[in-house]
């Protein structure tokens, strides 16, 4: 597997696992920025699904690239370069964590936010309809790599958009 020793590759993955881990802690502030905006209003339930499927999310996501790395890593941090069956097999390994398990994560943190959002408020009705609506389609949806990949970072820039209008909004309207 000459692409797994490759240096620049191995670089380039190196710097991907970094990213990731950075995209995490991101995701993770976004859950404390949400937990905090809807502060006492929470439904303690619903707010316990949300920070439980927000915490496997992230570590799902984690496992998953490190899995689909671990590949090249070893090449890079071992100098052992794998055969074509090991790479399948990690790569297979991290996919099915990513497309199976962290899809259905995704759907399960979209409703549980929507819900939370939607008893305390926090969350227009149109993003409530937008919530449901992306997390039934995450839910539901066949096994596949296509365009879906994108729907949960762009529910969560909505959400992210959403709260900080709707945040700026209340701080005029006290001022």
């Amino acid at each position: 597997m000459l692409w797994h020793a490759d240096k620049a590759n191995q670089r380039s993955i190196a710097v991907g696992l970094n990213l990731m881990a950075i995209g995490m802690i991101a995701f993770l502030w976004f859950v404390a920025v949400i937990r905090r905006r809807v502060g006492e209003r929470e439904n303690k339930f619903f707010g316990t699904v949300f920070l439980g499927s927000a915490l496997l999310l992230a570590g799902t996501r984690m496992i998953a690239g490190i899995l689909l790395s671990t590949p090249t890593m070893s090449a890079y941090l071992l100098g052992v370069v794998p055969d074509a069956d090991s790479v399948a097999l990690w790569q297979a390994s991290g996919l099915t964590l990513a497309t199976v398990v962290g899809t259905r994560l995704e759907a399960v943190f979209i409703i549980s936010t929507t819900t939370v959002g939607r008893l305390s408020g926090a969350l227009p009705k149109w993003v409530l309809w937008l919530g449901y609506l992306a997390g039934a389609v995450l839910l539901f949806a066949p096994l596949s790599r296509t365009l879906l990949i994108w729907l949960f970072p762009t529910w969560v820039i909505v959400v992210s958009a959403s709260l900080l209008v709707r945040h700026r909004l209340l701080d005029s309207e006290d001022a």
